[in-house]
């Protein structure tokens, strides 16, 4: 997506932060139906994305950019969020019923795959909730963060 702005802040050498102009548009979300990218901003505060700088744009440099499409990486995260204690679930049920065959007494099977059930949600919920900081802050860190490029400086 192809987005104008403004340079208000050199970064590095190579980036720049990037005062995005709301009313500006790559024409392309009509075609496709949208891009699938939507700046959440508070009312009267403008978007700001960093940008890599390869045409040296400087401070108040008119600017267009390229803005790449987020990961899908999020959908690991969710994924993983759902699909461990649902796991952890569906093993405890069956491991409760089959364990209630196996023990002497008359133990009623549905209600021992309802127990074991939420033992093993509660322990898919502790599996997932352990790791859960680290891997969600790196995988976060990449599926948050839209990035951009600087591909035409107005003033040229």
């Amino acid at each position: 997506m192809i987005r104008s702005g403004s340079v208000v802040r050199l970064q590095q050498a190579d980036q720049v932060l990037v005062a995005l102009d709301p009313h500006s548009h790559c024409g392309q979300c009509s075609k496709s139906g949208s891009c699938g990218i939507s700046f959440s901003t508070e009312p009267h505060k403008t978007p700001q994305i960093v940008c890599d700088n390869p045409l040296q744009a400087k401070l108040n440099d008119q600017v267009e950019l390229q803005i790449s499409e987020p990961s899908s990486r999020w959908v690991l995260i969710v994924a993983i969020a759902y699909g461990v204690p649902t796991l952890g679930l569906l093993l405890g049920a069956m491991l409760g019923s089959w364990g209630a065959t196996l023990l002497p007494g008359s133990l009623n099977p549905d209600l021992m795959a309802a127990l074991g059930g939420l033992l093993g949600l509660c322990g898919g919920l502790f599996a997932w909730n352990t790791p859960k900081q680290r891997l969600y802050c790196q995988l976060a860190a990449n599926v948050s963060q839209l990035r951009g490029e600087i591909v035409q400086i107005a003033s040229e």
